[in-house]
């Protein structure tokens, strides 16, 4: 604790389990999405996996940044994967495609929402010129309402 920074318990771990490697993140994040759904129907697993994906899509960690796309689409592809295997009764070639096309669906409806969020971002903290000092009038704006003066 010589660097100044109060490290507690919750905070390494949170640390620790999103400093792994991209491709560790993504099969994660599919994983959890797949078991959150029946036939294993655990559904706060959803919560788990929704958070990998969001450490994926806005991660400032250059490693993953630069392949945000792939590590998604791996994300996707895994959740399709095990959630709609029976495709594959059908034809093996088209449940196949039906998995890849569906998985690249996906992936671009979240990259398009990644997109959405940093042009929001940018307008924002350009038309305020500081974020916090935008938060804090909307934290003013809201306390006349509750106090009004």
């Amino acid at each position: 604790m010589s660097s100044g920074k109060i490290t507690t318990p919750l905070r390494m771990m949170i640390q620790e389990w999103w400093s792994g490697s991209p491709h560790w993140i993504a099969v994660r994040a599919g994983v959890f999405l797949a078991i959150s759904f029946p036939p294993i129907d655990l559904p706060f697993m959803l919560f788990l996996g929704w958070l990998d994906l969001q450490v994926l899509l806005f991660s400032t960690n250059p490693r993953i940044a630069q392949k945000c796309r792939l590590w998604v689409f791996l994300a996707c592809l895994i959740w399709n994967a095990l959630t709609t295997y029976w495709l594959m009764m059908a034809t093996l070639g088209g449940g196949l495609a039906a998995i890849i096309a569906n998985s690249g669906l996906m992936t671009l409806t979240l990259l398009v929402a990644r997109a959405v969020v940093q042009t929001v971002e940018q307008s924002i903290g350009s038309q305020q010129g500081n974020r916090q000092q935008w938060h804090k009038q909307q934290g003013n704006r809201l306390a006349r309402w509750i106090r009004p003066t």
